[in-house]
């Protein structure tokens, strides 16, 4: 039985899983290396562009609110931790309002920066007012005492 070497149809090296990518259909190495792969794709996308953002223009329309929906939920996952039913539940608990000023509606998923744990829900201000302050308590408490005080 006689084995042919695959060979690069563009630059004609000799073809191997370490520089070729798998064609899975067939169950074998696609015909063009990964070097060559690339540069054929970065040409194709260069040549091509404007009918790519159209394409990507009229897809995005048509599908907007299930785009910005599936945004949100994956930035809760992956910044948070958070399902959509667990934010839900913890508006209900805290009745819409910030955790700390109990006045304004709760906007903003408060979390610790060290261990990425989600604290509790607060209004834009008092957000704010945690990270210009670092979240340090003795800061927040030397504040606190500034204005009693004062």
């Amino acid at each position: 039985m006689i084995t042919t070497i695959r060979r690069c149809r563009i630059c004609k090296i000799e073809l191997h899983e370490g520089n070729a990518y798998p064609n899975r259909k067939r169950k074998r190495l696609q015909p063009i290396c990964k070097k060559c792969s690339s540069e054929y794709g970065k040409n194709w996308h260069k040549n091509h562009r404007p009918e790519t953002r159209e394409r990507q223009r009229r897809y995005y329309k048509l599908n907007k609110a299930k785009i910005l929906k599936q945004t949100t939920e994956g930035r809760l996952r992956r910044n948070y931790g958070l399902t959509k039913e667990k934010l839900e539940e913890m508006r209900k608990a805290q009745n819409n309002l910030c955790a700390i000023c109990k006045i304004n509606p709760a906007q903003a998923i408060d979390h610790c920066h060290v261990t990425n744990t989600v604290r509790a829900l607060l209004c834009h201000k008092c957000n704010t007012v945690l990270g210009m302050m670092n979240e340090d308590p003795i800061r927040l408490q030397n504040a606190a005492k500034y204005l009693i005080f004062w």
